[in-house]
């Protein structure tokens, strides 16, 4: 993560509690090729941009621009997770909420972790522990009746 506001403190261990949500989800759907790829969207050439999002499944990430980029480019049935802010910045999320909303496109709020509208978004062990256990029943059940493309 290189901005400046709203970072993920404790991000490695996020994205690792992520990578192994990802090799446990490959023994429940094994027919799905799922593939986790951390991105630091600044400095990413808008064609490659395009081209990850429109191949996503699942889009996680903390409230910010570059969250916007899945209902632009991701199909419809894109399942996106996104870190909230606290109440009092909650207006700033209407945007991706309304967009999400208006093509059916599953957006769930992880509220258990917030950040100011300015600020960072930290995790720690158990946080990260409950995070996994909601990312991974989250997929589980966005995937659970979907047929995959063959």
């Amino acid at each position: 993560n290189d901005s400046s506001v709203r970072r993920v403190d404790g991000e490695g261990a996020l994205l690792g509690m992520v990578e192994n949500v990802v090799h446990e989800l490959r023994s429940f759907r094994p027919d799905v090729a799922w593939e986790f790829i951390p991105l630091i969207l600044s400095g990413q050439r808008y064609n490659d941009t395009v081209d990850l999002f429109s191949r996503a499944a699942v889009v996680v990430g903390p409230h910010g621009a570059g969250l916007f980029n899945a209902p632009l480019f991701c199909h419809a049935e894109t399942l996106v997770l996104t870190f909230t802010l606290l109440p009092e910045h909650e207006s700033k999320e209407s945007n991706l909420v309304a967009v999400c909303s208006g093509i059916g496109m599953a957006l769930v709020r992880i509220t258990s972790f917030r950040s100011s509208f300015f600020g960072n978004y930290t995790f720690k062990n158990n946080d990260v522990l409950i995070l996994k256990v909601a990312l991974r029943n989250h997929l589980e059940t966005h995937f659970a009746g979907m047929e995959v493309a063959g």
